[in-house]
C-alpha cells in the first residue's frame, strides 16, 4: 500500500500551499557547514536543478561502497531530502529525485540500531526541532521525501521509521525504541499519552499536524501492517483516533483553515489507514 494512496487531495494541497521549495542558496549554505562538502565542490556553481541531480547522482555512484562516517551519512541524507524539493515545480526530474534517496539509502553496509538512531536524531534536529510556522515548513519539506524513503530497500526504511517514532518520543518523554515488530502499537501508546486537547485548546495545531502525520506514517509502513492482522490493534486505534477528531471539532470550535486541514486529515488519513487489515 502506498502511503500517499489515502491523502486527501485538498490536504496535499494545503501543505502545497505551506511548503517553500529549497532554492541553491540554501543548498550552498547546507553544503559550506557540512561534512560532505569536499565531495560535492561543483555543486556550487550548478544552480539548473536536472544538472545539479545528475551532478550529485553521478558523484555519489563513485562512492557506493565507500565508509562514510555517521556525520556524513546525516548529511548526505539532508541533502537527499532537500533535492526532492528543490525547485519542487521541476516535475521533470521526479524520477532523478528518488533515486538519489534511493542511493543514500543504499550507500555502504547495514546501519546498526545506534547509527539509525544518530541519523534520526540528527534528521529531527534539522527539520523538526522549533516552533511555529517555520518548524511546520522544515517538517513538510522533509516529508515530502518520506513515501518513498519508507519504501527504501536499503537502510532508508529504518531512518523514516526511527525519526517517526523519534517525534513522538520527544513530545511524550518517552524513549523512542525501533523494534522488529510492535512499531505501530508502541506509536499508539505514545499518541494515547499526549494531551491533544491541550494543544488544540492553545492553538498549537501545527504540532498536532506533525505528531499525527508521523503516526501515520509509522502505520502505513509495510512492516507494521502484519501488526493489524493478528490483534483488534486496527479497531481500537481507529476508534480512539475518531474520537479524538471529534473531540478536537466540538471543544475547539475549528474555524481556521489549518485546523480545518487537521480535522479533515485525522478523519480521512488516520482513521481510514487504521482500519484498514490488508498489509
Amino acid at each position: 500500500m502506498n502511503p500517499t494512496e489515502l491523502l486527501d487531495s485538498s490536504i496535499e494541497s494545503d501543505e502545497d500551499k505551506i511548503r517553500k521549495s529549497y532554492d541553491h542558496e540554501d543548498l550552498k549554505t547546507f553544503l559550506a557547514k557540512s561534512s560532505i562538502k569536499d565531495y560535492f565542490q561543483r555543486a556550487l556553481q550548478i544552480s539548473d536543478c536536472n544538472q545539479l541531480l545528475s551532478y550529485l547522482q553521478a558523484t555519489l555512484s563513485r562512492y557506493v561502497w565507500a565508509d562514510f562516517d555517521l556525520e556524513e551519512m546525516l548529511d548526505l541524507y539532508i541533502l537527499a531530502i532537500m533535492m526532492v524539493t528543490y525547485e519542487q515545480d521541476n516535475c521533470m526530474v521526479i524520477d532523478k529525485r528518488f533515486r538519489l534517496l534511493d542511493t543514500v539509502s543504499n550507500l555502504g553496509s547495514i546501519l546498526y540500531p545506534d547509527q539509525i538512531e544518530f541519523i534520526a536524531n540528527g534528521l529531527y534536529q534539522k527539520f523538526v526541532q522549533g516552533a511555529g510556522a517555520k518548524r511546520l515548513e522544515n517538517f513538510l519539506n522533509m516529508k515530502a521525501a518520506f513515501p518513498r524513503l519508507m519504501l527504501s530497500s536499503g537502510s532508508g526504511s529504518d531512518v523514516a521509521l526511527a525519526l517517526f517514532l523519534t517525534i513522538l518520543s520527544r513530545h511524550t518523554n518517552v524513549p523512542a525504541r525501533l523494534q522488529m515488530t510492535g512499531n505501530a502499537r508502541n506509536a499508539f501508546e505514545m499518541a494515547k499519552l499526549v494531551n491533544w486537547q491541550q494543544l488544540a485548546n492553545s492553538d498549537q495545531y501545527h504540532d498536532m499536524f506533525i505528531l499525527m502525520r508521523s503516526i501515520f506514517f509509522v502505520i502505513n509502513m509495510l512492516i507494521n501492517r502484519y501488526e493489524f492482522l493478528e490483534s483488534d490493534l486496527g479497531a481500537v486505534m481507529s476508534t480512539y483516533f475518531l474520537t479524538v477528531c471529534k473531540v478536537l471539532c466540538k471543544e475547539t470550535g475549528i474555524e481556521s483553515d489549518f485546523a480545518m486541514t487537521l480535522e479533515r486529515f485525522i478523519a480521512f488519513c488516520v482513521v481510514r489507514a487504521a482500519r484498514i487489515h490488508e498489509p
